[in-house]
């Protein structure tokens, strides 16, 4: 099950591989730096309520989820 449909997908190539991608909702017109990642993941986890988690990342991910701790130290159990 899927939370919504997205609004447009497509491939995109690099060195040679396919890249699969999807575009859901519209880009906010501010800056959408690392306090808005983590202000999104926060708003997620409260509406949830969730009150203690771990984050596991890959890739890019991982510098969101280590920033997320030092501003919320109290609902993180472990991140790596």
């Amino acid at each position: 099950m899927r939370a919504r449909q997205p609004d447009s997908s497509g491939y995109a190539v690099n060195k040679g591989v396919r890249l699969y991608y999807e575009v859901a909702g519209d880009r906010p017109e501010t800056d959408y730096g690392i306090d808005s990642l983590v202000g999104d993941a926060i708003a997620v986890l409260d509406d949830l309520g969730v009150e203690r988690c771990g984050l596991v990342t890959v890739s890019s991910g991982a510098h969101r989820a280590h920033a997320r701790p030092r501003r919320t130290t109290s609902e993180i159990a472990g991140a790596g």
